[in-house]
């Protein structure tokens, strides 16, 4: 009988003679049957048979690994370059930007900035801080019969500051009788010249049933006070002529002492009499004055005065 061949087991054979078999002591029997283990040498043979077999396959795993932790590193920094690049390019758009999103202060935005006072008051705004300035001041309000049922009344302002007016201030005359009457009232606007005297004339007319004696004058809207240059300081007045018949009238000239046309010139003339009281009053208007040029202008009242003349103020006043 034949004995059985195992891969577990050796033959020994020599010509002429039947097999015989040769044990393998390094192969011990398993548990359950007659298959024999060798612990620790199986894995070790086959390691080497496949060493053998394939010398390069250690070679070739490396260098796949290789190969895939330098292709995942190459991804990373182009991940990388590419986000730097593309925070390069939005900080070169926002600073590109900034000139063109970025407030510029100017005296409209209602912040205090620039240098200002106030928000969008002083420095190099046109609009003032009144809080730094000095308040005009009433000096005297007057009322004037001129004819009949015909008066006129007067308020005496005063500007200190300099470089500082009002373009439009809103203001109210009111006329009083004798007995405190309310007699006749009326608004109306003008403008605050800086660092002078600005004489306010209001003519009422029709009052005939009530006799009125004194009047105040009252501003009704706050001012707003800008800078403002007095042109009236390139001028020069000067009285010609007075008479005193029944028709007062009083001559006066004035010249241009500038290189530039002025525009809309008011005169006021102011009648004192010997105790410094202010008795009558009136107004006229130049629409031009050319450079170098003088022109005639007068004051006329239709009733001769009363008391004596102690002396005369005219006021020129150049709208801004």
């Amino acid at each position: 009988m034949n004995p059985s061949f195992s891969s577990s087991e050796y033959w020994w054979l020599n010509a002429g003679e039947t097999p015989g078999y040769i044990p393998n002591p390094e192969v011990k029997p398993g548990s359950g049957d007659d298959t024999r283990l060798l612990p620790g040498k199986v894995a070790s043979r086959q390691y080497s048979e496949l060493e053998t077999k394939n010398p390069y396959l250690l070679v070739r795993v490396f260098r796949w690994y290789n190969f895939s932790m330098l292709s995942i590193w190459a991804r990373q920094m182009k991940i990388l370059y590419g986000t730097l690049f593309w925070i390069f390019v939005a900080s070169l758009l926002v600073l590109f930007a900034i000139p063109f999103f970025k407030t510029t202060p100017t005296c409209f935005d209602g912040i205090q900035n620039q240098g200002e006072t106030a928000p969008d008051k002083g420095g190099p705004c046109k609009a003032l801080d009144e809080r730094l300035l000095y308040p005009l001041s009433v000096k005297f309000v007057r009322v004037f019969p001129v004819k009949d049922d015909t008066y006129m009344a007067l308020a005496y302002l005063d500007n200190p500051n300099k470089e500082a007016g009002i373009k439009k201030l809103f203001y109210k005359f009111n006329l009083y009788a004798e007995d405190g009457l309310l007699v006749a009232e009326k608004e109306g606007s003008t403008f605050i010249l800086p660092e002078t005297v600005t004489p306010i004339v209001e003519s009422f007319q029709g009052i005939s049933k009530f006799k009125p004696v004194y009047a105040t004058f009252s501003v009704v809207k706050e001012p707003f006070w800008e800078k403002m240059k007095n042109q009236t300081k390139g001028i020069d007045v000067n009285i010609k002529s007075i008479s005193t018949d029944k028709k007062p009238r009083i001559d006066a000239e004035v010249t241009n002492l500038t290189i530039n046309n002025l525009y809309k010139l008011h005169f006021v003339a102011i009648v004192y009499d010997k105790k410094g009281n202010a008795f009558a009053v009136s107004k006229t208007y130049l629409d031009r004055l050319k450079p170098g040029e003088t022109k005639n202008f007068v004051f006329v009242w239709p009733n001769q005065f009363k008391e004596d003349i102690g002396k005369i103020e005219i006021h020129s006043l150049i709208e801004p």
